[in-house]
């Protein structure tokens, strides 16, 4: 079960394709479906980027 404001698995299985492409310059992803929840935690909540839960990491 996905916690408040997050994808299910299902809900992943959609998007994930989306997120397939790995580039080559910049910071290296650790984790696609983290990030993504990370920002729909916060455009849903309504809380300032600073108040994001530390699950969520840096």
């Amino acid at each position: 079960m996905s916690k408040r404001y997050e994808l299910s698995d299902a809900e992943w299985e959609i998007v994930a394709d989306l997120f397939t492409a790995h580039r080559r310059t910049g910071r290296p992803r650790i984790d696609d479906r983290l990030m993504l929840n990370g920002v729909l935690w916060v455009l849903c909540s309504g809380a300032t980027w600073r108040d994001m839960p530390d699950r969520f990491r840096p």
